[in-house]
């Protein structure tokens, strides 16, 4: 009952707080009701209700005549309280309007069984003749009594007519039957859920009373609950009915307010088993589970899912999963592993949920089980040998999940042997068949086979189910990425969607094409935002980018002890340029105090993962002594690995240190070997020291046109020695 119902302690306290007549009438009304609560009680508890087997009369009939009256009477009694609680102004006309409304879904209930048990008067009258039904219940439908009705008018007629000992006996169950299939009462011809419940829609009133009674029985069921609630609305509140105006209209309300799927397929046999199973657990006092209901929601879900609803989907596996749903807990696993849509990635619930998807019997679940279980675990293996076959059955049968997940075991070789050619096949399979991270594998595959075209095909299709890792893909490819023509513009939109789903190196891209104005206006304040975003998602770029622009990079304050902070997250994450950025920092003294060991440290770290600068930087420092012991050799070393990775600073240095001898003996031809590197690799002192040479023919013979044309570029640069040698020596002003 919904909570804006009036309950039974809501009249009470009236009564309570009210005087007078209205005191009466309330207390009256709430004796009624209890009065009729006894009544139906006692004829709950006789065996002919149990067993729809015995006829109404003698006290029976008494009892429902009495439940009549009391009804009469309470429809007095409302009409009586609404007009006293009016007339004392306690309530306005709208309230009592709505009051009234309330009071008559409270005693619906009672009303609904007046009007089953009159359904049922007759018909038990007529065909109840024996304790054992069995036999009068298949011969009734051999003889095409159910038949002339609607198949599930006909299903609920003969249930409401299978007692225990019926049902309960399997040979007896599958006469029966057998009995409903050679009448057309049971088929398997598929039929939409809108289909259904128009049919339900159709039927008598009588029907209706007799379908009603049973169908209150099973609790818990999908298809029993949404019948309920069609006949209710249209046979029990007309009122209902005739606001909605047309029996479509009615339909398409049930559908809405159940939140169903109008296309799910159903066949009149999946419907009568399931009701059947449900009563059976009814009987024997089981919780129930309707299959039904798990296979039209799983449908739905599922349908969802692989349509990019991602968000939609997940709140349906999630009632699912909590209902006991193997299938659905392995999906619920999957959201947590990998943050699909706005799900966050959450590795302790992803375990939770594939565990218990294990312990419900799902193979996929406990497929996952045994990936996070050690490497190489003995467990582990087990599961994967012993999971294979059942997986790949399932993948033969048509599930494009499971042959996802196959395609995955023979990629990696668990539970059989590699291979790479199968591995494409059931990808390609599971792609086809419109599961989007199977499109995102292909599009990882062909990436890696460096086969542009084909990873933009099938990233770009999962791209358009909204998968967001395979947007952000298909924007790199548009982007920076491979040999396609470039659309910075596009790169841009899918970077923009993929971003909405916190997807964190498309957030760091988009950031970077803010800051460098590609596909957009320059905006660092918008790049920050990204990149702050993607940063706290612990993508380690962005971590540092949020620290460059903290520090010195585009318009924003500056904070240096802010940005430090992100460098060291960067940089404990392995980006070398964040090492080499804290590095400075501590040269420097901004944002923290000076600290030249701290600094050394930094560069090494990132000289070693082949950063160039930071490899020269450390150089400096053991040239100068600072932060470490002076060692020319050791400069000279850290030097060359950075010439070498394209440093022209660190090469001018070599040149000078074999102009000077530092640590090394003079050498000319060395020198000028080294400057001459330092001018090509852009360097101005370099090409300032470079022309030097050629006028003075050090290491080199002379040559004053290539002195001049090194002394111009330099003197380009801004490097005043340039500028003094081209006046003092060829009376050039540059």
């Amino acid at each position: 009952m919904e909570t804006n119902i009036v309950t039974r302690e809501d009249l009470n306290y009236l009564a309570q707080q009210s005087a007078g007549s209205l005191n009466m009438i309330l207390s009256g009304m709430t004796a009624l009701l209890n009065d009729t609560d006894n009544k139906v009680a006692m004829l709950e508890s006789q065996n002919w209700f149990q067993r729809m087997c015995r006829t109404i009369s003698g006290k029976n009939k008494m009892t429902q005549q009495e439940i009549q009256q009391n009804h009469d009477k309470i429809n007095l009694y409302v009409s009586q309280a609404m007009t006293e609680l009016f007339e004392q102004q306690c309530i306005d006309r709208q309230i009592m309007m709505s009051l009234g409304n309330q009071l008559n879904e409270l005693y619906a209930e009672h009303l609904q069984l007046k009007q089953m048990l009159g359904a049922f008067v007759s018909k038990l009258n007529e065909k109840i003749e024996s304790i054992d039904n069995f036999h009068m219940l298949n011969t009734e439908i051999e003889q095409g009594v159910y038949s002339s009705c609607s198949p599930i008018v006909g299903i609920c007629k003969i249930l409401a007519q299978m007692d225990k000992r019926c049902i309960q006996d399997y040979r007896k169950m599958n006469i029966l039957q057998r009995s409903m299939a050679s009448q057309g009462i049971l088929n398997d011809t598929q039929t939409t859920l809108a289909d259904y419940l128009m049919s339900i829609a159709q039927i008598s009133v009588e029907d209706a009373g007799a379908i009603y009674i049973e169908l209150s029985s099973i609790r818990g069921n999908f298809m029993a609950n949404i019948i309920l609630r069609m006949i209710e609305n249209y046979h029990f509140l007309p009122d209902m009915a005739r606001k909605l105006k047309n029996k479509q209209a009615l339909v398409e309300s049930v559908i809405a307010n159940e939140q169903l799927e109008p296309s799910i397929t159903l066949s009149i046999k999946d419907v009568y088993d399931d009701l059947v199973n449900s009563k059976l657990d009814m009987i024997e006092g089981l919780v129930p589970i309707s299959a039904i209901q798990y296979d039209a929601k799983m449908q739905e879900a599922e349908r969802l899912y692989l349509e990019g609803k991602t968000d939609d989907a997940f709140e349906l596996f999630k009632t699912l999963a909590e209902k006991g749903n193997g299938r659905a807990m392995y999906f619920m696993g999957e959201y947590y592993t990998h943050g699909y849509g706005h799900i966050a990635k959450d590795s302790a619930q992803a375990e939770e949920w594939r565990i218990k998807g294990r312990d419900a019997g799902d193979i996929l679940a406990t497929l996952n089980v045994a990936y996070s279980l050690p490497k190489d675990s003995e467990e582990r293996n087990t599961i994967f040998a012993n999971i294979f076959e059942s997986v790949k059955n399932l993948a033969e049968s048509g599930d494009i999940i499971a042959q996802n997940e196959l395609a995955d075991l023979y990629i990696s070789g668990y539970g059989c042997e590699r291979n790479d050619t199968e591995a494409l096949r059931w990808l390609k399979s599971s792609a086809e068949g419109g599961y989007w991270r199977s499109m995102a594998k292909l599009g990882d595959i062909y990436l890696n086979k460096e086969n542009y075209s084909e990873a933009f095909k099938w990233y770009k299709k999962a791209a358009n189910l909204n998968y967001g890792y395979a947007q952000g893909w298909t924007g790199n490819l548009l982007d920076w990425k491979g040999d396609l023509p470039k659309d910075y513009f596009e790169a841009n939109e899918w970077y923009h969607k993929a971003a909405e789903q916190d997807v964190d190196f498309a957030l760091y891209n988009l950031g970077c094409n803010y800051c460098d104005g590609k596909g957009c206006e320059i905006d660092y304040h918008k790049a920050f935002d990204l990149f702050k975003k993607s940063a706290e998602l612990g993508y380690n770029f962005a971590q540092g980018q949020v620290g460059n622009l903290l520090d010195w990079k585009g318009n924003l304050p500056k904070d240096y002890y802010e940005a430090n902070k992100w460098y060291k997250k960067a940089a404990d994450q392995g980006v070398d340029w964040a090492m080499s950025n804290l590095a400075i920092n501590y040269v420097s003294g901004k944002g923290c105090p000076v600290d030249y060991a701290k600094a050394a440290t930094l560069f090494e770290k990132a000289a070693n993962l082949g950063n160039a600068y930071a490899a020269n930087e450390l150089g400096k420092l053991y040239r100068s002594g600072s932060g470490v012991t002076q060692d020319y050799q050791e400069a000279l070393r850290w030097f060359e690995k950075a010439a070498n990775g394209g440093n022209g600073d660190a090469a001018c240095s070599i040149g000078y240190f074999y102009f000077k001898g530092l640590g090394v003996e003079i050498d000319d031809k060395k020198n000028f070997y080294w400057t001459k590197k330092a001018a090509e690799l852009g360097d101005g002192m370099g090409m300032s020291n470079l022309g030097l040479c050629y006028y003075v023919a050090r290491g080199t013979p002379c040559d004053y046109e290539a002195a001049k044309y090194w002394w111009k570029k330099a003197a380009e640069l801004g490097i005043q020695d340039a500028k003094n040698d081209l006046w003092n020596h060829f009376g050039i002003r540059a």
